[in-house]
């Protein structure tokens, strides 16, 4: 007796083969990727804390930072109040291990402008300064965020 084959009957075949670990180059044992290790002396991670504006006082601030190497991106939020409001932006920049540069495109008072950042860290704690960027309000102060 001669069996036919078809196309149903191979692809159920090969489904079955594959399912019995068959085709498998590495001899049918499965294997669990590697994660990379995060860096505990990044950027990357999430901050919350206060900026201290000269003129507006202290307030809630956040920074949500993701770090490859020596660039580092992300968004940070600061929480003015009054006519400025929540300040939200993505921010791009520079970092090592301990200094942060970045600048912060936010959107106010219908316009586009940046904010500046720059800081140190240790360990889980960062200090540095905030200034205007290329807004016309002349931002100025000091910023203290702790990682979580």
């Amino acid at each position: 007796m001669r069996t036919k084959l078809t196309l149903p009957g191979l692809l159920l075949g090969g489904v079955f083969a594959l399912s019995m670990g068959c085709g498998s180059s590495s001899g049918g044992g499965s294997t669990t990727p590697t994660l990379p290790t995060p860096n505990p002396f990044s950027w990357q991670g999430q901050w919350t804390g206060t900026v201290t504006d000269a003129t507006l006082g202290t307030v809630p601030a956040d920074m949500d930072l993701d770090q490859e190497g020596s660039v580092i991106t992300g968004e940070v939020g600061i929480d003015f109040g009054g006519a400025l409001g929540r300040l939200t932006g993505a921010a791009a920049g520079t970092g090592t291990d301990t200094d942060l540069a970045l600048d912060v495109g936010v959107m106010m008072q219908g316009g586009g402008c940046t904010i500046h950042l720059e800081g140190t860290r240790s360990g889980n704690t960062a200090n540095g300064t905030l200034g205007q960027g290329t807004c016309t309000y002349p931002f100025s102060g000091t910023f203290s965020v702790t990682k979580s």
